[in-house]
């Protein structure tokens, strides 16, 4: 595996007295890994939990998660960042929630974080290279990670709010990109793993959870854990096609 891309929610934050060492702990189990190769992180709704205290949260998750730990991304001290992968050319946006834990009723992006995926993409759209936008948080009735007809989840970003409109019409005036999303940590076996909108928008697709996937139950949301399961994707991509192969991330196997 070149590189790994997280889709949010590193850590918990569930004190802001305890986040520093949460951070820590996440630092310990990489260290502890035997994988070498970088890890690129968005930041999610868990980054910025604690309300009232969003700038101090956001500089953790910048100096917690290392960004692409080049200095002239840490000295920006923003929260979103881009890379170029080195052997493909490919440009990876990593986008981060501001707003607070609470997607639904917040506006959660800075019209100067927008300015910028917008100027990203006008300068490298259509350019021979895949592009890839890594954004947490998914809108409700819009894209992966829920049903649209019968949503489960309660916890997406209101479509209404002005900045979740002007993300949608990012994705549609952009349609030949992929869009990465987490959030509901629901389970490959639910089948929200992909949409296009019909083929109004490009492709969306939503990445279960590391730590614990979840199941419906009497149509809600049922985060109760289940032992040994951990899910993701192993991509591969060719010339031609690029490939989101399910995985089980416990027991090492791919999904039929």
């Amino acid at each position: 595996t070149d590189f790994i891309v997280a889709t949010g929610d590193q850590v918990t934050n569930a004190n802001l007295e305890t986040l520093d060492r949460e951070w820590q702990a996440y630092q310990l189990i990489l260290s502890q890994s035997d994988y070498v190769n970088p890890v690129y992180e968005s930041g999610g709704n868990h980054e910025v939990r604690q309300d009232g205290a969003v700038e101090e949260e956001l500089q953790a998750f910048i100096t917690g998660s290392g960004l692409d730990s080049s200095l002239e991304t840490l000295a920006l001290g923003k929260s979103y960042y881009s890379i170029t992968e080195p052997k493909t050319g490919d440009l990876f946006i990593f986008m981060s929630l501001e707003g607070g834990y609470r997607p639904a009723p917040y506006d959660e992006f800075t019209e100067e974080q927008l300015d910028w995926v917008e100027a990203l993409l006008e300068e490298n759209y259509g350019k021979g290279k895949n592009i890839y936008l890594i954004q947490h948080a998914l809108i409700s009735g819009y894209g992966p990670g829920d049903d649209i007809d019968t949503p489960y989840y309660g916890g997406s970003m209101n479509a209404e709010l002005p900045t979740a409109q002007r993300f949608i019409s990012l994705l549609e005036k952009y349609p030949d990109m992929v869009w990465i999303s987490g959030h509901s940590h629901e389970d490959f076996s639910l089948g929200y793993n992909f949409t296009d909108n019909n083929g109004t928008a490009g492709s969306m697709i939503h990445n279960p959870s590391v730590s614990n996937p979840t199941q419906v139950t009497d149509g809600e949301i049922d985060y109760t854990f289940i032992e040994n399961q951990s899910q993701g994707y192993f991509v591969q991509t060719f010339e031609n096609a690029i490939i989101f192969n399910g995985a089980n991330l416990c027991d090492k196997k791919i999904y039929p």
